[in-house]
């Protein structure tokens, strides 16, 4: 199982099947991370608007992510699609949350607005995007090889 290393990750996928428990521990961290993060009890916009803003990018995002790696992946002819998505996604969770907290921190101590809910909106569709984009794109890869 790979927490960090995404290209790793890659030419293993491409080599050969990953095991049932990997595939298991994937969603499993996935599950969890969604749970931490989703649910955690703050209060994240005070503007009503922002929250579903911020909702509809998130379901945007899901939608393209899924469907885009479906695609990716050969659609009905691909190969392996759930054990891809979901190792790729894990991996790539985690590798971008790290650098997505360190962009929130340096945006926060150079606009002067730690609690800027509009900082925090942009933050979260960069970061949904870049999510999606990149998933597709390692996906993709991983296929062509």
């Amino acid at each position: 199982m790979f927490f960090w290393r995404i290209e790793k990750l890659k030419k293993s996928l491409s080599e050969n099947k990953p095991s049932q428990k990997d595939i298991f521990y994937y969603y499993l961290g996935l599950t969890t991370l969604g749970v931490i993060f989703v649910n955690l009890p703050i209060e994240t916009y005070s503007n009503i608007s922002y929250r579903w803003i911020e909702w509809g990018v998130m379901f945007l995002a899901t939608l393209v992510s899924i469907i885009g790696s479906y695609i990716a992946n050969g659609g009905s002819k691909g190969v392996d699609f759930l054990e891809r998505f979901f190792s790729i996604y894990f991996v790539l969770n985690i590798r971008y949350f790290v650098f997505i907290l360190l962009a929130s921190i340096l945006i926060a101590i150079i606009s002067g607005e730690i609690d800027s809910e509009k900082n925090t909106l942009i933050i979260s569709t960069v970061y949904s995007f870049l999510m999606s984009y990149k998933v597709i794109n390692h996906i993709n890869q991983v296929s062509s090889s």
